[in-house]
């Protein structure tokens, strides 16, 4: 019993448990994408190769940009950086299902979604772990911290499997000019779009004192210290 009274307390805060479910779904977006899009790659090309540049040309930027949403989250406000990233994702992955559902064949379209999707993704979570303290107290903050993480870990075991399911369930079915494969891959971006989605909402109904930028709050306590 105390061993469960902290994640009570949390899950009690109306904050938190909007976060924590959306995190949650977004987890369990990104591990159908992990599944779907190197299938939907490998469809398209027929290449092992290609699935594997074409994941690389998504992660390098990641990379990159990762450093840069960390930044930018210190200056601006990280829920509306969530929702923007959520909102980006959501995009894409009504495109890419449409991609699958159409037959396309255009390799170059996928490594353009792919290195927009490692973009978004990079704005999304140094913004997940930045708005954490806004919503919880100092005490607490571990504690909530962890939760998110061991979700994010066990979507990585639950996902995979709900995703190839799915996309082994509508693989049979035969749409227009594609192939019965690319209608299940298609259906599993379509979920992932809809988790997205959920997701966006349920950040949309937090309520988030606006955070002050970092360097602003620097320069206040800057000007306390100097007037003390």
């Amino acid at each position: 019993t105390t061993t469960n009274a902290p994640f009570r307390a949390l899950v009690e805060q109306r904050n938190y448990r909007l976060l924590w479910v959306a995190g949650v779904l977004s987890a369990i977006g990104d591990q159908f994408d992990m599944v779907a899009f190197p299938w939907l790659v490998l469809l398209v090309t027929n290449d092992p190769l290609a699935v594997g540049t074409v994941i690389a040309a998504g992660t390098l930027p990641a990379v990159f940009f990762m450093l840069v949403g960390g930044s930018l989250v210190d200056r601006f406000s990280p829920h509306f950086i969530i929702q923007g990233s959520n909102v980006a994702r959501v995009v894409l992955g009504v495109l890419l299902a449409l991609f699958a559902f159409s037959g396309s064949s255009n390799v170059w379209l996928l490594y353009l979604l792919a290195v927009v999707k490692g973009i978004a993704d990079s704005f999304y979570y140094p913004a997940q772990a930045a708005i954490l303290p806004s919503i919880v107290s100092k005490d607490e903050l571990r504690q909530a911290n962890t939760i998110v993480q061991t979700t994010v870990e066990m979507s990585g075991f639950v996902g995979p499997m709900l995703a190839g399911g799915l996309i082994a369930i509508f693989g049979d079915r035969q749409i227009d000019s594609g192939s019965p494969d690319a209608f299940g891959v298609g259906a599993a971006f379509g979920v992932l779009a809809a988790t997205f989605l959920l997701s966006t909402i349920l950040i949309a109904l937090m309520r988030v004192e606006q955070r002050k930028p970092a360097a602003e709050a620097a320069a206040e306590l800057s000007s306390e210290d100097t007037q003390s």
